[in-house]
């Protein structure tokens, strides 16, 4: 257990530290290895799901319902305000000095130091956008309508890469060749693998979550059994629980993985 008599709604890692974002607005952080009493990086507004959080290792930037913000690591006593008038921000990546999310049926991104309500639209029309990710070259989102889109960072046309329009597409993780998905049907949740090259997908698993996912060279990481449970499915074939509970959010580093549940606690594993 890292921390605890908390209420994360997500959770992110860099190198040393594991940040949260709670329901009350504030951002806490601890070392990977525990701490007796968290730190409190910056306060904020009441968040309520799905409040998002992430580092580049510089600085920490999360969202709540309209409103994004971003905070040195090391803690500040006013955030900068990102970029407000928002509407139902889903997903947060970074790249390149820039902010990425879904803001209802849109796209759009903003400089980490602010933009005020004027950020730049760069796709519209995306349903309702439902998580957002970049390997630093290309931006890929899923939306509602089960749709994985990608463009490029530098000039935005986006490109489809799957799509099923009856059904909805969640949570999102990217490796050097794929897109995994949460791909809800009225018959059956599977997880998904897309190609990033267009080529096309393949069912990877079924089961019935619909959180974050997380992957590396061996591994995919999911939050599964209707958001109870951290599970491990191996590329080689075998599936293991790591964490029971209220799962809110789940990330991994070379390591360890790590999750935030609604009982109030903060917990890794070792891979």
């Amino acid at each position: 257990m890292i921390a605890t008599e908390q209420n994360p709604f997500a959770i992110a890692v860099d190198s040393q530290t594991v940040y949260w974002l709670n329901g009350d607005g504030t951002v806490m952080s601890c070392a990977k290895t525990g701490c007796g009493a968290p730190s409190l990086v910056a306060t904020g507004t009441a968040v309520f799901y799905p409040g998002r959080v992430i580092t580049d290792g510089t600085n920490v930037y999360w969202s709540t319902e309209d409103t994004l913000y971003a905070c040195p690591v090391g803690g500040c006593t006013s955030p900068i305000l990102i970029a407000d008038g928002q509407n139902n921000v889903r997903g947060l990546a970074v790249a390149n000095g820039l902010l990425y999310w879904g803001s209802g049926d849109a796209i759009e991104s903003c400089s980490i130091s602010g933009c005020g309500d004027s950020p730049t639209t760069l796709a519209t029309g995306q349903f309702i956008a439902m998580s957002v990710a970049t390997d630093g070259t290309n931006l890929y989102w899923t939306s509602s309508n089960a749709a994985v889109r990608k463009c490029s960072l530098a000039s935005c046309t986006p490109t489809t890469l799957y799509s099923a329009p009856f059904d909805t597409a969640l949570s999102l993780a990217l490796d050097a060749t794929s897109a995994w998905i949460w791909h809800v049907s009225t018959n059956y949740t599977e997880i998904r693998r897309v190609a990033l090259d267009g080529s096309g997908s393949v069912n990877f698993a079924y089961g019935s979550g619909y959180g974050p996912l997380a992957v590396d060279a061996t591994d995919l990481y999911a939050v599964g059994a209707a958001n109870q449970a951290v599970e491990r499915f191996a590329f080689g074939g075998g599936v293991a629980t790591l964490g029971t509970g209220n799962i809110r959010d789940m990330t991994i580093d070379s390591s360890y993985v790590y999750w935030a549940i609604g009982e109030g606690d903060i917990l890794r594993l070792p891979k």
